[in-house]
């Protein structure tokens, strides 16, 4: 402080009223008051003599009045945390005048449940770090969180202390839909998946890369579009790159019916024992069957083709030896079927 002979000494802080010096003198007259006030701070002195002023002189200070503020807890005061796993315990501290003095980090004392445990710093802005630790395999119950620091201008301590309820609840994942050995006559196809807590949900198609359906999600229920043909489709969730669980589903999308080009024998022709053939187009076949009966008889006799092949202009065919139905007229037709629908063909008489 200012050593003066002089009528009067006078001083002030940044913009205050001016103030008589009688003394050593301490924050008591800074503009505002502890705790709102800190910072950097001007002190502004000169002394009055019975004939002249001194020369003005100032001085800066920093100035921090303030402790430590404790907050943005994780998890949050009187949480009733649901996991299956370890559980991340996190707190901000705020040095409001970081800046002036900061957090003395040999100070920091966390505790749980009585207990003292290690932790990480992180600075996440030049007045707020970050402190973290990891409970492993925490018991069911309540869990109390302690936390303690002091800055380095030596405010009083802060402490902060706050509680949490844990238990356990094992992760379960759900493909409601899309059903393994489902048949699909369009190309859209119904997901329905679900899980207990919030996951990435991803599939892939036969072995391809995997792909989201939804992100820190506890479902997903839409359309995704498929190719005609056999699909594998593994349908996994994933958090923080780990896969908690998966499934697989196989299903058919086939969204055209089987087409009948033509049939032989033709309408009217005389035989006694023959070919019976069939053309079509199918890319995924599952049986063709001949019906025949003769005019005496109420019922259709049902064969069923062997060795059929899937595609486009293919041909298969039979034998029947009709020689036991000589001189009556004969009715036949085809069905075609793939795993969806069928297709009939005209009703032939010969």
């Amino acid at each position: 402080m200012p050593y003066v002979f002089a009528n009067f000494t006078l001083y002030r802080w940044d913009s205050t009223p001016d103030i008589l010096y009688n003394g050593s003198f301490g924050l008591e007259n800074i503009p505002n008051q502890p705790q709102e006030s800190a910072g950097i701070l001007e002190l502004t002195f000169w002394s009055n003599y019975t004939d002249f002023l001194s020369d003005v002189k100032s001085k800066s200070f920093m100035i921090d009045v303030t402790s430590p503020e404790i907050k943005d807890e994780q998890p949050e005061n009187g949480t009733n945390l649901v996991s299956e796993g370890d559980v991340s315990i996190s707190a901000i501290i705020d040095e409001k005048y970081g800046s002036n003095s900061g957090v003395n980090l040999s100070s920091i004392t966390f505790e749980v449940d009585n207990t003292p445990v290690n932790f990480n710093i992180e600075q996440v802005t030049d007045t707020k770090i970050k402190i973290d630790t990891l409970l492993l395999n925490p018991e069911e119950g309540i869990h109390t969180v302690n936390i303690t620091a002091t800055d380095i201008a030596g405010n009083p301590r802060t402490e902060f202390v706050w509680s949490f309820n844990f238990s356990i609840e094992e992760f379960s994942f759900s493909i409601n839909s899309p059903i393994d050995g489902s048949n699909y006559n369009k190309k859209k196809v119904f997901f329905n998946v679900t899980a207990n807590r919030e996951v990435d949900i991803q599939y892939n198609d036969t072995k391809g890369n995997f792909k989201n359906l939804c992100t820190s999600c506890f479902s997903f229920i839409g359309d995704k579009t498929f190719s005609e043909g056999f699909h594998n489709v593994t349908i996994r969730a994933v958090e923080n790159g780990n896969v908690l669980a998966s499934g697989n589903v196989h299903f058919l999308v086939d969204t055209k019916k089987p087409k009948i080009i033509s049939v032989s024998p033709e309408e009217g022709i005389f035989i006694e024992g023959t070919t019976f053939e069939i053309k079509y187009n199918e890319l995924f076949l599952n049986k063709i069957e001949l019906n025949w009966k003769s005019n005496s008889s109420n019922e259709y006799n049902l064969v069923e083709l062997n060795s059929c092949e899937s595609g486009i202009n293919k041909v298969c065919s039979t034998q029947l030896d009709l020689s036991g139905f000589s001189g009556e007229q004969v009715q036949y037709f085809f069905n075609v079927s793939d795993f969806i629908t069928s297709t009939m063909s005209d009703n032939v008489s010969i």
